[in-house]
């Protein structure tokens, strides 16, 4: 007969010692990530609803264009009615033109730096508050000579991703950029191409919303990486 012998291992326990210093230096792990983890989503979200404004505007631009069977948005009524494009191609639910900015639009915006502007942010243009929570606003077309050869019409937009909930920051949730006549959004037809966003980060992109960001994000693949 087999004889089948049992063995039992002993266990050595940890002691209280051993497991509150585990805990701190789990505390002291967590306390220098989870800021940065939660700093990276906030980005991801207001870059999320800064794709989803400019996808909206690209398709209303377009279906202008179809509508009016034109190539270029400064021959349909945008160029002189951006308040009755924005109300036939965008669910509205609060007026901000004017006295009524403040409805959509915080009264001061800090830049990338956290510094909070002494002045109100420039918007211009007719300003609305969407369904979504998006504040925007997009102003009469106009033409400048860009490149000495061409015209580039072009509406200044301005757009607040989250309306007056924070964290009301220039090149964060606040951003300006453009919406040009061949459909074009954001482009700066900067021949150099140098980082506009990352000159303009402190000082007065706290009131014209950071320009350049919207395009830095855009060409980064939709990633606020800065």
């Amino acid at each position: 007969m087999q004889k089948i012998c049992n063995t039992t291992k002993k266990f050595k326990a940890f002691t209280l010692a051993e497991v509150l210093i585990t805990l701190g230096i789990i505390g002291v792990v967590a306390a220098m990530t989870i800021p940065t983890l939660i700093a990276n989503y906030q980005k991801k979200v207001l870059t999320t609803q800064l794709q989803r404004t400019y996808a909206l505007l690209a398709n209303a631009s377009k279906m202008l264009m179809a509508q009016e069977q034109v190539d270029l948005l400064d021959k349909t009524y945008l160029a002189n009615d951006p308040e009755r494009f924005l109300k036939e191609h965008f669910k509205i639910v609060q007026d901000c033109t004017g006295n009524n900015l403040k409805k959509c639009y915080v009264e001061h915006y800090k830049d990338i730096n956290g510094d909070v502007s002494r002045f109100a942010p420039e918007t211009g243009g007719y300003c609305f508050g969407l369904n979504n929570g998006t504040s925007l606003c997009v102003s009469r077309m106009e033409k400048y000579d860009w490149d000495a050869t061409e015209y580039h019409a072009h509406s200044h937009v301005t757009v607040d991703v989250n309306g007056l909930a924070g964290p009301n920051q220039a090149g964060r949730d606040f951003f300006t950029f453009y919406l040009y006549s061949d459909g074009t959004i954001g482009e700066s037809y900067n021949s150099t191409r140098e980082d506009l966003c990352l000159d303009n980060l402190g000082g007065a992109s706290a009131i014209y919303g950071a320009p350049g960001c919207f395009d830095k994000i855009k060409h980064s693949n939709w990633k606020m990486d800065y």
